[in-house]
């Protein structure tokens, strides 16, 4: 998308939903697998310190507290949180680089343009 943007290669792949939704569908079937493992609700339970809604930003910034990164270095020890985040981003990077690639297909604007403006 960004060395060949207008190639038909390229188009006919990413002019389509099947390459996001095929990572969407990865996402949730490791998500799905992931929730059915041994000890799946401690896990879930550590997004509790990630996204404690008590701590400040500015706490978190400065290093005041370290619950936000300690609870993140934590579930990056389960496999199953690391292969879902993976999925995770692939998929979301997929649809929006989709939309910013049709976006400057559209507009004749240089695909590696918007991507270094963005």
């Amino acid at each position: 998308m960004i060395l060949a943007p207008r190639n038909p290669i390229v188009k006919t792949v990413m002019g389509s939903w099947f390459p996001i939704l095929v990572a969407t569908g990865i996402h949730f079937y490791v998500d799905y697998v992931g929730f059915t493992q041994p000890g799946a609700l401690e896990e879930a339970a550590k997004f509790g310190a990630v996204f404690d809604p008590t701590i400040a930003p500015w706490d978190w910034a400065n290093g005041a507290v370290t619950g936000p990164l300690v609870g993140f270095q934590s579930m990056l020890e389960n496999p199953n949180f690391v292969t879902e985040e993976w999925a995770h981003v692939l998929a979301w990077d997929l649809f929006v680089g989709r939309w910013m690639w049709l976006d400057a297909v559209e507009r004749d604007v240089p695909f590696l343009w918007a991507c270094l403006l963005t």
